[in-house]
């Protein structure tokens, strides 16, 4: 008994807890009205004895009766009143709450409109806040703008190729060193730098989301071309049929991608480390590629010529479909790596590795 009435005293707490101040007043007056509704049940034999108020009675007066009946009326009345304005206070609110969140919508909205506007905007200093307005956006409204803003960056990157990408490959300089020389193009890198910041900077909440709704962000079919990209990195992408040519992509970090179809021409990619990622029909041409990371990465249909991998490091993978030709693996580290089918021709390979019993090198020409 004790533990059914601690129950119902707890519920009653909370719901006057959810309810607010109208309901306290409902309760109260429930309370009061049950209580004279069990006195007056006592007597209610003689409230309908016609006798007794044309005699009266010993027990009970009439001033009592009448009090007791005036009571149960008003509690009856004042509970309706109570319920009633406790209704009216939540239509009220839920009202207000509506309209407040009308008006933090409207917001909202204005604010990616206007970042929009930033972003197609001529200053760069403005595109740039632009890009951290959205980005702001996607993160604090997941559901809302995450995808829709990772798309209008990937269209971004497609329209900043298509203005500052198109031109003649021959205008663009590289040293002996792979020192990418500045041209006339005017080519404003900040903006590429920071989007590729935002998508690298996703939160743990925004990829999950991203896995939950199947998508990812992608760059495909972009020609990059004498663009400075040192230090920059590719983290949860998907990239395809991209064309780097003359860039300086030194340091550069893939991690968690998937990349097909890609081709790097007289780049700089010194120091630059891929890791966990598959890679399919990549090839690297003329390209310095020197201290480069290969760590626990799938390649496949992989070409090589006249670039030098010296020092690069290639560990714990799988190589298949290889044509390796006139490139220096000199100092190269190679350990527990597979190399499946192909050829490698006239390179200079580090000391030993074909005897190696931590390199599995099977059906490869090497000459």
């Amino acid at each position: 008994m004790l533990n059914a009435l601690r129950q119902t005293v707890s519920c009653l707490i909370d719901i006057i807890r959810r309810q607010g101040g109208g309901f306290v007043i409902g309760v109260g007056l429930a309370l009061v009205f049950a209580i004279v509704m069990s006195k007056a049940w006592l007597h209610i034999s003689v409230i309908f004895d016609l006798s007794f108020w044309s005699k009266g009675g010993t027990d009970v007066s009439r001033l009592d009766i009448v009090r007791n009946l005036s009571l149960v009326l008003g509690g009856g009345l004042g509970i309706g009143l109570a319920l009633w304005r406790s209704k009216t206070a939540q239509d009220v609110a839920r009202s207000a709450n509506r309209q407040a969140f009308l008006v933090e919508q409207g917001q909202i909205t204005d604010r990616f409109s206007s970042a929009i506007k930033m972003l197609s905007g001529k200053n760069p200093i403005e595109r740039i806040g632009g890009i951290h307005t959205l980005a702001r956006l996607a993160e604090s409204n997941i559901e809302t703008y995450h995808i829709p803003v990772m798309q209008i960056f990937m269209q971004f990157i497609r329209d900043y190729q298509s203005v500052y990408c198109n031109v003649d490959r021959r205008e663009t300089v590289v040293d002996s060193t792979f020192n990418i020389q500045k041209n006339n193009i005017g080519v404003t890198y900040s903006d590429l730098r920071e989007i590729f910041s935002v998508i690298e900077n996703r939160t743990d909440q925004q990829l999950r989301y991203e896995k939950e709704k199947k998508f990812r962000p992608y760059i495909n079919e972009i020609e990059f071309i004498n663009i400075n990209m040192n230090g920059i990195r590719f983290f949860e992408l998907d990239i395809y049929g991209c064309v780097f040519i003359k860039c300086n992509l030194s340091g550069l970090s893939v991690e968690n991608c998937s990349l097909s179809k890609i081709q790097f021409e007289c780049c700089n990619l010194f120091g630059s480390s891929f890791y966990n990622s598959y890679i399919y029909d990549m090839n690297f041409l003329n390209t310095y590629s020197d201290v480069c990371n290969f760590r626990d990465v799938t390649m496949q249909k992989i070409l090589i010529l006249e670039s030098s991998f010296n020092k690069a490091i290639f560990y714990d993978g799988n190589v298949n479909d290889i044509n390796f030709e006139h490139s220096d693996f000199s100092d190269a580290s190679v350990d527990n790596v597979r190399f499946l089918n192909g050829r490698i021709k006239s390179c200079v390979l580090p000391a030993g590795v074909c005897e190696d019993e931590a390199v599995y090198i099977r059906r490869v020409i090497v000459s």
